[in-house]
């Protein structure tokens, strides 16, 4: 019996070329939140409805928001289909990373005992 590892659907015949991946999978979401994830800077309020503009935050942008910026902001989720509209900068960054954790289920490195 042999032991393989999987991460984000390919094998590795170690442990560290499995975490070595998932740091390089992790990292390319990290600087490109647009990958998986909508924002947009809303106008309007609650009260009166919410203006939303046809342009969305760039990734820069998105991995500059300041907790707590005064500003509502909406969010799609590219691959669950989830929006959240109203929320504060504090929300989007707890959204982003959420949904960056469940793509490619980021965190689940699997072993398994194959027959060659």
């Amino acid at each position: 019996m042999a032991t393989i590892y999987i991460f984000a659907n390919n094998t590795y015949a170690t442990l560290e070329e499995a975490r070595a991946a998932a740091a390089t999978k992790i990292a390319e979401l990290d600087s490109n939140p647009t990958g998986y994830a909508r924002v947009k800077l809303l106008g309007g309020s609650e009260a009166d409805g919410w203006e939303v503009p046809v342009e969305d935050l760039s990734d820069a942008e998105i991995i500059a928001l300041a907790p707590d910026d005064g500003n509502y902001y909406g969010v799609y989720s590219v691959y669950e289909g989830d929006m959240q509209v109203g929320i504060t900068s504090t929300a989007v960054i707890e959204e982003i990373e959420r949904i960056k954790n469940n793509v490619n289920n980021l965190k689940i490195i699997s072993r398994e005992e194959i027959d060659p």
